[in-house]
């Protein structure tokens, strides 16, 4: 029996919608990874490993839709980038850590050279997720995972930075703003893979975002536009602290992961038994495999490093200036308290800075918006308030020192201020570092320091 439809247009709406429910139902394809058996990254080409190597271990499947992915666009810069002149590096020492002179005009033909690379990540920041392919032999052990795009990406920061000195020099602060907010994003997105170390690279980023908008807020005395613009932008900085989590749940895959490739490979535990110079790798290899038979080892291996992780997963459960006190931090004595002879120390991340890395990311974001607010009463009212109170009222999102949960310290000067978390000593040191440093205080200030002149050592 035939039919005929009475009114198209209902049909059609109808055809519509259950397709999209379809689609929504069904997961976007990954075409960069269907198939791909190796992955150029530079100037080197690097088997992928199986995706269900990756589960295998213990990992969630990764999945990520290439309309989605940023590291399908960051790989694309990787392959662009061009290295800087070696003759040319003093200059571009100098300009990522200071300012642009006259000198550093001989650096614009490599920018340009860049344009390309430039472009690529700004593709890649417009993804909503980031999902770098797995790179390393099949069927060798996970600890072998190499990870070529995190060196490249922090010169692609550095490379950012100095073309946004550039930008700064020619009055153009929100296309400089826009690199520097770039640089934060890259570092959000690396921040995201399963991976200790990417996370470590994520806020490394973070920190060079921060100091470049720092140095541009500061020495340029921005317009309240440009105030504006970057207050409404200035949510990416510090993100990376979200993925902490992330990064330890992968650490404690790999570490037990670990234990079943010793005892596939016991190669790998010859090696840790060596010392630097031994001479008998034969007797450290009978030593490995009389080892990897003996009963109830792996077990017992596996058993010392979940105590561990027991430990880490309560100790993250504290909040950030609780979880900073010396009497809290313990994951070293924990993990020198494990038997030598377990082995599973030997498996075990040093994790006693992990977690105040991501957490000084965040005092840096605080100190930065706090530098921001600053800026945008000094807009308002010609001059410094006595307190940070009073910037409250029109900037009320200070976030407080994370090493402390309290409001972080503040004291005017006669040409500026002093802005600043404790940092993870704990202590007051009086405002002495800077927002980018690892010692003492966590600091923004005003006037910055006056920039050392350039030396070239060619």
């Amino acid at each position: 029996m035939t039919t005929t439809c009475k009114n198209p247009a209902k049909f059609i709406l109808v055809a519509t919608v259950c397709a999209f429910a379809i689609s929504l139902a069904t997961p976007a394809p990954c075409a960069w990874l269907d198939g791909v058996k190796e992955l150029k990254v530079g100037d080197k080409t690097y088997p992928v490993c199986p995706e269900e190597e990756w589960t295998r271990a213990g990992f969630p499947p990764r999945q990520v839709p290439d309309e989605k992915n940023a590291a399908i666009e960051y790989v694309n810069a990787i392959n662009l980038y061009v290295k800087e002149p070696e003759n040319l590096s003093d200059l571009y020492s100098y300009v990522q850590q200071n300012v642009w002179i006259d000198e550093a005009k001989a650096l614009i033909p490599w920018l340009d050279q860049n344009a390309p690379a430039v472009a690529a990540l700004r593709e890649g920041a417009k993804k909503d997720d980031c999902m770098f392919l797995l790179l390393k032999e099949p069927d060798v052990p996970m600890m072998n995972l190499l990870l070529p795009h995190l060196s490249t990406m922090r010169s692609l920061a550095r490379l950012l930075v100095i073309q946004g000195k550039y930008l700064e020099s020619q009055g153009k602060y929100r296309e400089a703003l826009d690199n520097y907010l770039l640089i934060a994003r890259m570092g959000y997105h690396v921040s995201k893979e399963p991976i200790l170390i990417s996370g470590l690279v994520g806020v490394a980023c973070d920190s060079i975002a921060a100091r470049a908008i720092e140095g541009c807020l500061l020495r340029n005395r921005l317009d309240a536009a440009t105030l504006s613009y970057l207050r409404d932008r200035s949510g990416v900085v510090g993100a990376t602290a979200k993925n902490y989590e992330n990064a330890i749940s992968g650490e404690r895959t790999f570490s037990l992961s670990a234990v079943d490739d010793l005892f596939r490979h016991p190669e790998i535990l010859s090696w840790f038994l060596g010392s630097e110079g031994q001479r008998v790798p034969e007797l450290k290899q009978v030593v490995a495999r009389g080892l990897i038979h003996l009963p109830g080892l792996r077990a017992l291996m596996k058993t010392d490093i979940r105590r561990y992780w027991d430990y880490m997963d309560n100790w993250n459960k504290l909040p950030d200036h609780v979880a900073a006190r010396p009497e809290n931090n313990l994951q070293d004595r924990i993990v020198d308290e494990l038997p030598a002879w377990s082995l599973g120390k030997m498996l075990l991340p040093a994790l006693s800075k992990a977690r105040l890395a991501f957490v000084r990311t965040k005092a840096i974001k605080a100190v930065l918006t706090a530098e921001l607010a600053l800026e945008i009463y000094r807009d308002n009212s010609r001059s410094y308030p006595q307190n940070l109170d009073e910037v409250k009222r029109i900037f009320p999102d200070i976030p407080l020192d994370p090493f402390t949960n309290e409001p972080l310290k503040y004291r005017r000067t006669d040409k500026g201020y002093v802005v600043y978390s404790v940092g993870e000593n704990l202590t007051d040191d009086g405002g002495e570092g800077d927002i980018g440093g690892r010692q003492n205080d966590v600091v923004g200030r005003f006037p910055l320091p006056e920039p050392p002149p350039f030396k070239s050592s060619q």
